[in-house]
């Protein structure tokens, strides 16, 4: 097990790869200056480093260190899909390189998925703190201990919280605690105790934070009215929404707007 709780995380960049026929991975000899993380979603192939072939295949992973050279292909019957992170360790403000080469294999290939698919969407609509408290709790699964990943909780309410987590990221319209509750069994109280815990983040918090994450891409990357914004991130009400936006914020919508675009 990797003593991962004693490093921060930052991430460089993170993507899904669907290899076509023609794919294969050949790295310069000093290999890449950060740590990636590949976790195979489906296919089939091998990686090879250091002298040693591996398998690739659905639930293996890797964490692939800096200053080797790597060389993967697949098998064009079964093509691989990959999801990948580069990141770095960070320990006292400086990038550490605490670890070397290690591969690993899950059971749990659809959890991590939907818990990497989740850290690619925090970290693409630049939630990067979310993301970086996602990736580590992630790492920590697959490779080694954590504070979180050591405190009793059953794996099942892991799954509970990431399915939530994923319908406030994908809803207009977010069923309340209580109505999550009914649909997992689960009493209020209880549901709303286990969130706070592996989020980070009170149910209400959580909500909230991300319909204003929704808010700010929406201004940034659309010439959308306020109105049709509120609308769209659940708050149907463009004073209220703005009133929201700025306390959270500090400055009005338009004004992020105007920041972030050059537009009003």
């Amino acid at each position: 097990m990797l003593d991962i709780e004693n490093y921060d995380i930052s991430i460089n960049s993170c993507a899904f790869t669907k290899c076509d026929e023609h794919w294969n991975w050949v790295t310069a000899k000093q290999g890449f200056k950060d740590y990636d993380l590949w976790f195979i979603t489906g296919g089939k192939g091998y990686i090879e480093y250091l002298g040693n072939k591996y398998e690739l295949h659905e639930g293996k992973c890797f964490l692939l260190a800096p200053n080797v050279q790597y060389v993967a292909y697949h098998d064009i019957a079964d093509m691989l899909s990959v999801i990948h992170i580069h990141f770095d360790f960070v320990k006292n403000g400086m990038k550490a390189y605490p670890f070397g080469v290690i591969d690993s294999h899950t059971g749990s290939t659809n959890l991590i998925i939907r818990s990497l698919e989740y850290v690619m969407f925090l970290y693409n609509i630049k939630d990067y703190q979310r993301a970086y408290i996602w990736f580590k709790a992630v790492l920590c699964d697959l490779f080694g201990e954590c504070a979180s990943a050591n405190d009793g909780i059953d794996k099942g309410i892991h799954e509970v919280i990431y399915s939530i987590c994923r319908v406030i990221g994908n809803s207009v319209n977010i069923p309340n605690l209580a109505e999550f509750a009914e649909q997992y069994s689960y009493s209020v109280s209880y549901l709303g105790k286990m969130f706070t815990k592996i989020t980070g983040m009170s149910y209400t918090d959580y909500v909230n934070h991300t319909k204003l994450n929704k808010a700010k891409v929406l201004l940034c990357s659309t010439n959308k009215s306020l109105s049709r914004i509120a609308e769209k991130t659940g708050y149907y009400d463009a004073s209220y929404f703005s009133r929201q936006f700025k306390k959270s914020t500090g400055i009005s919508p338009g004004k992020f707007r105007k920041n972030s675009t050059g537009l009003e």
